[in-house]
């Protein structure tokens, strides 16, 4: 197998991981934004905490693989939340909303997780707020 193949294959069992753990805490969602958004923000929280008691500290040569997929993963399933909410929106406008608040969620869900603290929910309460209004909340 080829380092190439190796890769392709790490990138999708990420993406096929964390969209395991996204559709398992989406499970019984209303389907409002705001609540959809703080489901998305604890299954990341949920994901990464798991993916750091597995992996060592050595391994941290593979976090930009893991970081971009799991962006990628984010704002899609932002994107398609934004199409259904504006859908009369501009479609370059809803894919800026999307990728803005995916690179944000993705960089502060992973400096939380390097740091531990504060607990979860402290953290995705103080991160809603942030990313509302890109989203329209």
């Amino acid at each position: 197998m080829q380092s190439s193949d190796k890769f392709a294959l790490l990138e999708y069992m990420i993406g096929e991981n964390f969209l395991a753990m996204l559709a398992a805490r989406m499970d019984g969602s209303t389907g409002t934004c705001r609540e959809s958004a703080k489901r998305l923000l604890f299954a990341l929280c949920d994901f990464l905490t798991d993916l750091a008691s597995r992996c060592q500290k050595h391994q941290r040569q593979f976090e930009p693989l893991m970081e971009s997929k799991i962006k990628s993963v984010v704002r899609e399933f932002l994107l398609e939340g934004l199409r259904k909410k504006m859908p009369a929106a501009k479609k370059a406008d809803l894919e800026l909303r999307a990728t803005m608040a995916s690179w944000a969620v993705c960089g502060a869900t992973l400096d939380w997780s390097r740091k531990g603290t504060p607990s979860a929910e402290k953290f995705v309460e103080s991160v809603l707020p942030l990313i509302g209004p890109t989203l329209e909340l």
